[in-house]
């Protein structure tokens, strides 16, 4: 009888700690960033990313592939929109020339 019940507290215990919440550490956050002109500032957005990034450990920076054009970056945000997937992110870059 008493490993019955041995038996049965084991069951009732495992039970339970499959329901807990995980104190396992949390999972890190992606931000997904969408731009375009790569040619004029690609290498500014990976500088951006890679330096947020060893300052929020916690967060990974997704530079997805960028578009030719501002045009072309908002049409593929449009299409992606239909289905859910869009980005966190979109940059667009205005550049003031004054003379």
């Amino acid at each position: 009888m008493k490993n019955v019940s041995i038996l049965i507290l084991l069951a009732l215990l495992g039970l339970l700690l499959s329901h807990a919440p995980s104190i396992a550490a949390p999972a890190a956050t992606t931000i997904r960033v969408a731009y375009a002109y790569p040619g004029i500032v690609g290498n500014l957005q990976k500088d951006l990313a890679a330096s947020f990034m060893i300052r929020h450990p916690e967060v990974h920076v997704e530079i997805q592939t960028p578009s030719e054009s501002y045009e072309t970056l908002i049409q593929s945000v449009l299409r992606r929109s239909l289905v859910g997937d869009v980005p966190d992110v979109i940059l667009q870059v205005s550049i003031i020339f004054s003379s």
